[in-house]
């Protein structure tokens, strides 16, 4: 993203790089800050249809000072002020942008851009779960008042988060075009990248869907719930879908998550080291970051029912940030799982960003037996 030397100082706080964008807004005569926003996930309040969700990739919006002498105008993509910014900067800015409005959720709701992301200041620092992690090539442009972008900037920052801009709403309009009241906010937080893959495939055309029966999903693990979230709204309303933790904080931050995305889900405080998960039959059992070899034993004996699936993604052995006993072998879940007579679907090394670095990984999907 490059900010351009027109935007008014009370309208925008540039990063490192205003330097060199100012350069170029020179020779562009325009005030242009472009911002491609994503989200992870279908929301239903959006319009869009639920089901296999991949992420949505939002219109650029362009920051428009030249429409209104004194005032910044956040418009469309289709403005022919964008189209000659693209044509001379074909390089510039980043894949992915995400636009957060940081204000209050009154002043959000009554206006905001039609693709941006409400977390008000005040509780952006226990909701960063619901950010696209700092690690990914996502860029933050923030909106709001001057004093809360700065405060949220600086706390994105301290913990990686990479801020392209901030804009500041004293001063900006937003285009008519794109301007709209209520609460409804984009939601960009992203699942498990081997859990998205796999409910989007063909590997998982038997689950997804409405059945006449009742189906369960596990996560192991769950954390802050975003793959419980992501497996509520992809696999349709008759599955019930119960996310396992021993941190209660990490449960409410799961429980809050679906609310603000209208899915049902369940959780269940359990230290899944001493307590095991009971003997539900299952029907899909998600696992990320985590091993306990035990849980293995619980589904060879039965917990998955016949063309259950499996989907597992967590480290392999030779880092010294992952605790010893708590990595897999290379080719350890393959090896048990073809035993017990399950169909190996994938079995791939990756890579997962742990303690700042990205440490190899196994991404493993095995089917149940189906009798």
């Amino acid at each position: 993203l490059l900010l351009f030397v027109g935007l008014a100082a009370a309208a925008a706080t540039a990063g490192a790089g205003a330097g060199r964008a100012a350069g170029a807004g020179a020779g562009a005569g325009r005030a242009v800050a472009t911002v491609e926003a994503a989200a992870a996930g279908v929301a239903a309040r959006q319009g869009l249809e639920r089901g296999l969700l991949g992420f949505c990739f939002h219109p650029k919006l362009v920051v428009d000072s030249s429409r209104k002498p004194g005032r910044n105008v956040v418009c469309s993509k289709l403005d022919p002020v964008y189209a000659d910014y693209r044509r001379k900067h074909k390089d510039a800015g980043p894949a992915t942008q995400v636009l957060l409005d940081v204000r209050p959720y009154e002043d959000f709701r009554s206006c905001h851009h039609t693709h941006s992301t409400s977390i008000p200041g005040k509780e952006l620092a226990g909701r960063l779960y619901e950010l696209p992690p700092p690690y990914d090539d996502d860029e933050l442009v923030l909106f709001g008042r001057e004093g809360e972008v700065a405060e949220a900037r600086g706390l994105l920052t301290s913990k990686g988060w990479k801020v392209a801009a901030a804009i500041s709403s004293e001063g900006t309009e937003i285009a008519h075009e794109l301007r709209e009241e209520g609460a409804s906010s984009r939601p960009v937080w992203r699942p498990t990248p081997l859990l998205q893959e796999v409910l989007s495939s063909d590997l998982a055309a038997d689950l997804r869907g409405n059945q006449p029966q009742q189906r369960v999903a596990f996560d192991v693990g769950c954390g802050a719930g975003r793959d419980l979230a992501f497996m509520a709204l992809t696999l349709g309303g008759t599955w019930r879908v119960i996310g396992f933790d021993n941190d209660a904080g990490a449960l409410e931050r799961a429980e809050r998550l679906a609310e603000r995305e209208d899915v049902e889900v369940t959780t269940s405080r359990l230290d899944l080291r001493k307590d095991g998960l009971g003997e539900q039959k299952v029907d899909l059992i998600l696992g990320s970051r985590f091993l306990h070899r035990p849980l293995f034993h619980q589904v060879f004996e039965g917990m998955l029912r016949p063309g259950g699936l499996l989907v597992w993604s967590t480290f392999l052995q030779g880092s010294s940030l992952v605790r010893p006993g708590r990595s897999l072998r290379a080719g350890e879940l393959r090896d048990q799982f073809a035993e017990a007579g399950y169909e190996i679907l994938l079995d791939r090394e990756d890579k997962l960003y742990t303690g700042g670095q990205w440490i190899p990984s196994n991404s493993f999907v095995a089917r149940a037996p189906r009798g």
